[in-house]
């Protein structure tokens, strides 16, 4: 029985990696930056998040520049 979760846990873990592998090499042929999906929280109360290409946040209503 051991080795059938063995066996199971490495197939499992290829797919994993051949998942990981696709989706980077889509992400490459298609340019498309896709950013964490995080929220700064403003002095003011209102939300920003994160814009691509560098995915910085973006300002807060009222800043002059990123802190």
């Amino acid at each position: 029985m051991k080795k059938v979760w063995q066996i199971v846990s490495v197939i499992v873990l290829a797919g994993m990696i051949a998942l990981g592998l696709w989706l980077d090499f889509e992400h490459a042929k298609t340019g498309v930056i896709v950013c964490t999906d995080e929220m700064k929280l403003c002095p003011g109360g209102s939300y920003v998040e994160r814009v691509p290409p560098v995915c910085q946040f973006a300002l807060c209503p009222g800043e002059d520049f990123p802190d």
